[in-house]
């Protein structure tokens, strides 16, 4: 931007245009006045005639830009800030960055309102304004050589421009909507289409499913009268299968038990002649009784001298124990001795050292004692001081009491007023939500009335197509008795065609009755079968031309239900609108309470705030702490005066902590004195202490109790007859003459085993006879039981024969089941795929009627519906504002009209957008006319549709700004064009003309002088 800082600390420059309601901008070419609109529009869109970078000015690394705006009565800002690109780390061109902020303002200042990123914010500017900057450079910007932005761009684009003024985005969002449901319902009704056929062919197969469940349920009754008569035989083979396996059993048995006497036999061999080795050696040990009990003898005297002294090991510790103890109490207290002795000395030169200081500590004293004297009289002067002190703080208190009171006060006094705004501003955006709900009440109300008049058609229409489809069914109830007529009669003729062939093999036999009928007779039958074949072909010809007449009128029948039925679905779909028409007819006019109540306490809540008669509690209160406040003084002088006493306190405390500090020194030497003189007093005692230690020490004069316990210890010691070696060798003789109790205990083992065993020796023998009598016993039984069970192999391969036989069968009949449970299984589905298709149908009947409706929508709410009616309503009051200000402009001399359909080579009609001007020498092309003719109907147009975005619903921007646009124009083409510009000026709040033609810039009542000088431009209103 030119536009910099006037200096090193202010600002960037203001431009205020309130006040200024047609204003001119003037100064030489390249001044920079289109800058101050590419400045206003950057910030508003954050686009200019120029890419971003290139705005900023030469040699700046930024830019920024400050808007403050009205919409309506409320005040927005925006401020807008771009930073160069840089040089990147390889050199390359980094892209720069944008910062976007808005703010609106309110009773407590400006509060922001922005998102966060800035895509977002600007999205909420052009929220805010309804408007984008394409629409703006269309209407009410006439950029610098752009005054044809909108004469030259295609018909379609142009109509889009008109659209945006017209505010129809939202029905090409219904538009939108719309189509999104109808595709929805489209996919459904594919998809459930899909789901019928299928169901269909479900259906259409259950006859054959219910004689696949005949034959299988055949089938499975067969198949379990075999199982039966299999299991039955497999049962019989298996009971006799079991009788041999017992008998199986039992001579395992027999073959066990002969196994064990056997083992028994063989383990009692054993076992005697263990007893008789035993008997052996017991008899032997015997022999050596008297030399076991010599050793047990000896043993017993080595135990009982181990026995002894481990009684005198214990007692003989202790008193070893004692002595060593006793020569540690020793060593201490000879330590101890010696310590003492150390203290004592140190002490006594320490007490010889101190009293040479005495003296000093004296002279000290006196010099402390005049100095804190001469301090007495602080104390009364700080005390003095604290009492001003605290009035001083009590006044202060109360003035900060009453201070945040009034600040309070004052806070509430301001929430009320937002509250009250609040609410105001709430009651009119419900006022103006509102006003656009009820901007489509008329067109309510006639949908209602048109729909009401369907419902009367509808009742009409439905007995006129009752009656129709009687006729239809009665038409083909003819029609298909004239056919069932004609096969009867063709299969009349074919018999009596036979019959008549019979006779042609010369024959006179009638083949019926086989009488003879001779010569005339069979001539009298030909001509009677001649009669009947020629009135049947008759009757057959009649009987298909009533079926074709039949066939002719059921399909006109059919034609005009099926014309009916549509013109009867339409009425219905009109009709079944009334009742939620009648509903939001209803609903307008509860709007229309609910607004009057919402205008009424809207216009209650601005009385209160213009007046101010509100919160009349707080504004009493507040005027009786101000009174306090006044009453009290001023709290910068009490606050001073404070400040003041808290100093003279500060000094009083240095000096009384000198006087403190003197007053504890003075404290302190005369503690030092007396400890002195206590200290000294004792000098004699400790010398001669000292001296009595040392000779303690030397002469060895103490612990005489411990010395004399010692002495008793050894004495006691030695006189016990005790010592560890001899305890150890008694433990080593008692050891080797262990092992005389082993072989006493074997002797008593011997001594009472040897009866035992030669009692069992007898008992073994007698067992070994009882069993071989029963093993001879058992060897019979098995010869028997194994001549029987030559029979188990072949019972036990038929009972697997049969019982592979039972499993196939009960295999095949599981088969069979599972066949029959498939069937069944399909059948079930086939009869629910039926029953589902009926349900099915009827959706796809309904899907397919709201398929339509939502089609018929999207086709009203697009282009070429509502938005074209909306659009072709415009055009004329752009064509006759446009045709005013360029019969003002040309004297009369100019026309232009806009077309909004032409012919193609084909013949057909297209919808278009042209524009065609007129003058003296007839309608010719806009390109035909020369730059001052065009540039007045690029002006007329563009003023007529600035007019229309200012007077639209909604409309948030009410500027025109011209922008260098008379340079084509000759004298009184300027003046003309000057006159226009002032006959529209009341349909703006601000028009803004931009010139550097001195001529033209008197005729404005204020001009904005732009100047450049090489530190930038700068502007003054003149």
């Amino acid at each position: 931007m030119c536009y910099r800082a006037n200096g090193a600390t202010a600002g960037p420059p203001a431009l205020d245009f309130d006040g200024l309601h047609v204003v001119c901008l003037t100064g030489e070419n390249g001044a920079g006045k289109s800058t101050l609109l590419d400045a206003m529009t950057w910030a508003l869109w954050g686009t200019a005639r120029m890419p971003d970078d290139d705005l900023i000015a030469q040699g700046c690394s930024e830019m920024s830009v400050e808007l403050e705006f009205l919409l309506g009565e409320q005040r927005y800002r925006v401020s807008r800030r771009r930073q160069r690109g840089g040089t990147g780390k390889r050199g390359g061109q980094t892209a720069g960055k944008t910062q976007l902020d808005l703010q609106v303002a309110g009773p407590q200042g400006w509060r922001p309102i922005a998102e966060t990123a800035v895509r977002e914010t600007q999205v909420l500017i052009e929220g805010l304004l309804r408007m984008s900057y394409q629409t703006f450079i269309n209407a009410s910007f006439l950029l610098q050589g752009r005054a044809d932005e909108f004469t030259a761009r295609t018909p379609a684009e142009r109509k889009q421009v008109l659209a945006e003024i017209l505010d129809l985005g939202e029905y090409a969002v219904l538009e939108g909507r719309a189509k999104e449901r109808a595709r929805a319902l489209a996919d459904q009704l594919m998809s459930l289409r899909g789901s019928i056929e299928q169901l269909s062919l479900e259906a259409e197969r259950a006859p054959f499913w219910q004689l696949e469940v005949d034959h299988a349920e055949r089938r499975v009754q067969a198949i379990e009268e075999r199982v039966q008569q299999v299991e039955l035989e497999y049962q019989r083979a298996t009971e006799r299968r079991r009788v041999l396996e017992q008998q199986a059993e039992r001579r395992k048995e027999v073959l066990r038990r002969l196994e064990e006497l056997r083992a028994a036999q063989h383990e009692r061999e054993t076992t005697l002649t263990r007893l008789h080795a035993a008997i052996q050696s017991a008899e032997t040990l015997l022999a050596q009784r008297e030399a076991i009990h010599a050793g047990l003898a000896e043993l017993a005297a080595a135990r009982d001298e181990v026995e002894r002294l481990d009684g005198l090991r214990e007692q003989w510790q202790q008193l070893e124990d004692r002595r060593k103890e006793l020569q540690q109490e020793l060593r201490e207290a000879t330590n101890v001795l010696r310590s003492r002795a150390e203290r004592a000395a140190e002490r006594r030169d320490g007490l010889r050292q101190r009293a040479a200081r005495q003296r000093e500590l004296e002279a000290d004293l006196a010099r402390l004692t005049l100095e804190f004297d001469a301090l007495a009289p602080l104390e009364a002067a700080k005390q003095a001081r604290l009492a001003e002190r605290e009035t001083a703080d009590t006044t202060l208190h109360q003035l900060r009491e009453l201070q945040l009171r009034a600040n309070d006060l004052q806070s509430a006094f301001v929430r009320e007023t937002e509250r009250l705004t609040g609410l105001r501003d709430e009651q009119a955006r419900l006022v103006a939500r509102l006003d656009k709900q009820l901007r489509d009440e008329a067109r309510w109300r006639n949908d209602l009335a048109a729909a009401q008049a369907s419902a009367a058609q509808v009742a009409t229409l439905e007995a006129t197509l009752s009656q129709l489809r009687q006729d239809e069914r009665a038409a083909a109830d003819r029609a298909s008795e004239q056919r069932a007529e004609r096969t009867r009669l063709k299969a009349a003729a074919d018999k009596l065609k036979k019959t008549q062939e019979m006779l042609q093999d010369g024959t006179e036999v009638c083949p019926v009755c086989q009488s003879n009928l001779g010569t005339a007779g069979l001539a009298r039958v030909h001509t009677h079968y001649e009669d009947e074949l020629k009135l049947l072909r008759e009757q057959y010809a009649a009987a298909g031309q009533a079926a074709t007449a039949a066939d002719h009128q059921m399909q006109k029948l059919r034609d005009e239900v099926a014309r009916l039925e549509d013109q009867l679905n339409k009425l219905r779909t009109t009709a079944a609108r009334a009742e939620s028409l009648a509903q939001q007819v209803a609903q307008a006019e509860r709007w229309h309470e609910e607004r009057a109540s919402h205008q009424q306490m809207c216009a209650e809540l601005e009385a209160q705030l213009t007046a101010g008669t509100y919160a009349s509690a707080i504004q009493q209160e507040r005027n009786e702490v101000e009174q306090a406040l006044h009453a009290l003084g001023d709290a910068a002088a009490m606050t001073a005066q404070r400040q003041q006493l808290a100093k003279e306190l500060q000094e009083l405390e240095q000096q009384l902590q000198v006087r403190s500090r003197l007053h504890g020194e003075i404290s302190a030497r005369y503690t030092s004195l007396e400890e002195l003189a206590r200290d000294l007093a004792s000098l004699p005692d400790l010398e001669a202490e000292a001296a009595e230690l040392a000779r303690q020490i030397e002469q060895g004069d103490f612990a005489h109790a411990i010395r004399l316990e010692g002495r008793q210890i050894m004495n006691e010691r030695d006189g016990l007859g005790y010592s560890p070696e001899a305890h150890n060798d008694a433990r080593e003789q008692s050891r080797v003459l262990r092992h005389w109790e082993e072989d006493a205990r074997r002797l008593a083992v011997a001594e009472e085993s040897l009866a035992r065993d030669t009692m069992l020796r007898q008992q073994t023998e007698e067992l070994r006879a009882r069993d071989a009598s029963h093993i001879e016993q058992l060897t019979g039984e098995d010869r028997l039981l194994a001549e029987a069970l030559r029979e188990l192999p072949i019972v036990t391969a038929r009972a697997v024969e049969l019982q592979t036989s039972v499993t196939s069968a009960r295999r095949d009949l599981t088969v069979a089941q599972h066949d029959l449970g498939e069937k069944r299984g399909y059948l079930k589905q086939a009869e629910a795929a039926a029953a589902q298709l009926v349900h099915q149908r009827a959706t796809e009947q309904a899907l397919g009627e709201r398929q339509s409706l939502f089609a018929e929508l999207a086709e009203a709410f697009g282009k070429k519906g509502i938005q074209a009616m909306l659009i072709e309503t415009a055009i004329p009051q752009i064509e006759d504002e446009a045709n005013r200000l360029l019969a003002r402009m040309t004297n009369g001399q100019m026309h232009l009209s806009f077309e909004m359909q032409r012919d193609t080579k084909k013949g057909d009609t297209v919808e278009t957008l042209e524009i065609k001007l007129a003058d003296a020498l007839g309608t010719r092309v806009y390109d035909a006319f020369s730059g001052g003719e065009a540039m007045r109907a690029n002006f007329a147009i563009r003023i007529a549709l600035s007019r229309l975005l200012a007077h639209r619903a909604g409309a948030r921007l009410e500027t025109l700004v011209i922008d260098e646009g008379f340079g084509t124009l000759d004298a009184e083409g300027r003046e003309r064009m000057v006159e226009a510009i002032t006959s529209v000026q009341d349909d703006f709040r601000r028009i803004i003309v931009i010139t550097h033609i001195d001529e033209l810039k008197d005729r404005f009542p204020a001009q904005i002088e732009i100047t450049k000088t090489p530190a930038g431009s700068y502007w003054e209103l003149r």
